[in-house]
């Protein structure tokens, strides 16, 4: 995992599009499971936040001393205007420590970067369908009941269970 501060980014911006890799492939399996999950939360969430809730966004940036442009794509970002708080959303089938090093190893930064601290607060949530308590992780976690209730310097834990209308939406 690549960590990033803030003096080894060049620049980063919202991609205007996805990079050619970032196509869409075909996913079986356990995975697929997953990403069936992240569907119908995203669904969920942009249902209630609407276009406060983003789904996937681009950022592309250039790290000092490199010419090759590189991509990171959080699962998705709440935006709080009025509070100036963005809340980064990473989606994970079951909890995990993963979530954490993708969050503070590479969005916080890029986002840090776009988004300059004396105006903006940047948030964490890790949103799952199965909390294990017993999952070793590098932080303590704080469970919210809300996305939108994230409180400053903590890594929360949301857990979100699909409802039959969750699912019947994400099968439309």
């Amino acid at each position: 995992m690549l960590f990033l501060t803030a003096d080894k980014i060049a620049w980063v911006h919202f991609a205007d599009e996805p990079p050619a890799f970032g196509r869409k492939k075909r996913i079986r399996g356990r995975k697929a499971c997953g990403v069936r999950y992240e569907k119908r939360a995203h669904e969920h969430f942009q249902s209630q936040f609407h276009e406060r809730y983003v789904v996937n966004p681009w950022i592309k940036y250039l790290l000092v001393g490199e010419s090759r442009c590189r991509f990171a794509q959080p699962d998705a970002l709440l935006f709080d205007m009025d509070a100036g708080v963005i809340t980064v959303c990473e989606m994970k089938y079951q909890h995990t420590s993963d979530s954490y090093w993708q969050v503070v190893g590479k969005y916080i930064p890029l986002l840090e970067k776009m988004f300059p601290k004396k105006l903006w607060d940047i948030r964490v949530v890790e949103i799952v369908k199965w909390y294990d308590c017993n999952v070793q992780f590098p932080v303590g976690v704080k469970l919210r009941e809300r996305i939108d209730a994230v409180k400053e310097n903590e890594f929360a834990v949301h857990i979100f269970k699909p409802t039959t209308s969750d699912r019947q939406a994400a099968q439309a």
